[in-house]
C-alpha cells in the first residue's frame, strides 16, 4: 500500500506486508491437512517447516504492525497538524472498495439476512458467515478499532508526551491479565483478536516509526537477522506447546498473555533492521527484480487478502488440489496457486484499489492548492 504522499512511501514496508500475506496465504491453503508428517524432508527441515506453515496466522499481527507504522510515518514530529476527517476518509477509500466488492460476491453467492448485510457494512465482521471465502475479514474489523485509537495515539507522540503510552501498554497488559484464568485458547484468542492485543501491536509500530533508524549497516542487519530468528523461533514454539487454539497449561497461558508484545518486538526488529539497511550508503543500489517482486505482492497484498480464499475456492473447484503427501508435492501445488492469486490480486488492484487511491492523491492536491 503506498501512502497518500509519494515522498512517505517506504518499499520495505511493502516487504513485510508481502511476509504478511504469504504467511496467510499458506496457512489457509494448508488447511485441513495440518500434519507434521506431511514433510518428509527429514526431522529439522520437517519441523521448521511445518511450525512456519502451521504458524501462518502471525500474518495477522504483522499486518498491524505495518499499518500503525505506515501511519504514523511523516507524522510523528512534534508540532505536526493531522487532519483526522482526512485521516477517516482515506481510510475509507483504502479499505470499503474491495470489502463492498467482496460483499456483493457474498450476497451473490448466499441468502444472507438484511440485518447481517447491514452490520457487515459497518464492518460488523462477525456477521459474515463462518465458512464462507471472506471469513478472513473478521480482521478488518480488528483494523478499523485500532484507526479509531490512531488520532489519540498520534497525538500522545507529536505532543512528546510518549511517557503516557506506557499507561495504555500496562492496561492491555493488565486486562488480559485479569482473563488469566481463561483457558489457553482464549486468552490467545484475546491477545490475538481483540483490540486488548491488536492495538498494543498497532501502537508498537507507530511507536517504531517515531523512532530514529539505526546509522550502522551492521546493527541494521543483526536486527533484521535477530527478527527473522526469532519468528522461526516463535513458529517451533507454538507447536511444541500444541498449536494455537489446543495449547494447554500454565506456560502456553502467559506465554498467550504476553503474545502482543512478542510480535510487537519482532516485527520491530525485522521492519527497522530492513528500513535502516535500505537507508545505508550500501543499500541505496537500484534494488533487483526480487525486490522489486516482492515489494509489488506487498502493495498487492490487500487484495490478495481479500480474495485469497475466493481464488483458493476456484482452484479446487478446477480439480488443481492436491493429495496429501510430501513437502515436493504440496509446495509444487501452493507455488501454482499462489502464482494465480497474485496474478488476480495484480487485477483488482489495478481495476478496484488503484482508482480510489489515485483519487486521494488527487483530493490532496486539491487541497493544497
Amino acid at each position: 500500500m503506498e501512502p497518500t504522499v509519494r515522498s512517505q512511501y517506504i518499499p520495505q514496508l511493502d516487504a513485510i506486508r508481502a511476509l504478511a500475506f504469504t504467511l496467510v496465504v499458506v496457512v489457509h491453503y494448508s488447511v485441513p491437512t495440518w500434519e507434521p508428517a506431511l514433510l518428509d524432508r527429514g526431522f529439522l527441515i520437517s519441523q521448521v517447516v511445518s511450525s512456519i506453515i502451521h504458524c501462518g496466522w502471525f500474518g495477522v499481527p504483522v499486518f498491524l504492525f505495518a499499518s500503525g507504522y505506515s501511519l504514523a510515518n511523516g507524522k510523528t514530529e512534534p508540532g505536526t497538524s493531522i487532519n483526522f476527517k482526512d485521516f477517516y476518509l482515506n481510510r475509507l477509500l483504502r479499505l470499503y472498495p474491495l470489502y463492498i466488492v467482496a460483499l456483493a460476491i457474498l450476497v451473490y453467492c448466499r441468502k444472507v439476512p438484511v440485518i447481517s448485510l447491514i452490520g457487515a457494512t459497518f464492518l460488523q465482521t462477525q456477521d459474515i458467515f463462518d465458512g464462507s471465502a471472506f471469513t478472513p475479514l473478521w480482521s478488518l474489523q480488528l483494523e478499523s478499532a485500532c484507526y479509531l485509537l490512531f488520532p489519540i495515539f498520534i497525538v500522545a507522540i507529536t505532543n512528546r508526551q510518549r511517557s503516557t503510552l506506557k499507561y495504555f501498554f500496562a492496561a492491555m497488559l493488565m486486562i488480559r491479565g485479569f482473563l488469566f484464568y481463561l483457558p489457553a485458547g482464549q486468552v490467545w484468542l484475546l491477545s490475538y483478536g481483540t483490540v486488548f492485543g491488536g492495538a498494543t501491536v498497532f501502537l508498537a509500530g507507530m511507536i517504531g516509526a517515531a523512532l530514529p533508524n539505526i546509522a550502522s549497516r551492521a546493527k541494521a542487519w543483526a536486527m533484521t537477522l535477530a527478527g527473522g530468528m526469532l519468528l522461526i523461533l516463535l513458529t517451533l514454539f507454538v507447536s511444541r506447546i500444541g498449536g494455537y487454539q489446543t495449547a494447554s497449561g500454565l506456560h502456553a497461558t502467559a506465554f498467550w498473555l504476553l503474545f502482543p508484545e512478542i510480535m510487537s518486538t519482532i516485527c520491530f526488529l525485522l521492519l527497522k533492521g530492513a528500513i535502516s539497511l535500505s537507508q545505508t550508503p550500501a543499500g541505496r543500489r537500484k534494488p533487483g527484480i526480487l525486490h522489486s517482486l516482492v515489494v509489488h505482492i506487498g502493495r498487492v497484498s490487500y487484495s490478495g487478502y481479500v480474495f485469497h480464499l475466493f481464488v483458493l475456492d476456484g482452484y479446487s473447484h478446477l480439480g488443481f488440489t492436491w493429495q496429501y503427501g510430501s513437502l515436493k508435492h504440496f509446495a509444487a501445488s501452493f507455488v501454482l496457486y499462489y502464482t494465480l492469486l497474485i496474478a488476480f490480486s495484480h487485477v483488482t488492484y489495478n481495476a478496484i484499489e488503484l482508482p480510489f487511491l489515485r483519487y486521494r492523491r488527487v483530493y490532496q492536491k486539491h487541497k493544497a492548492a
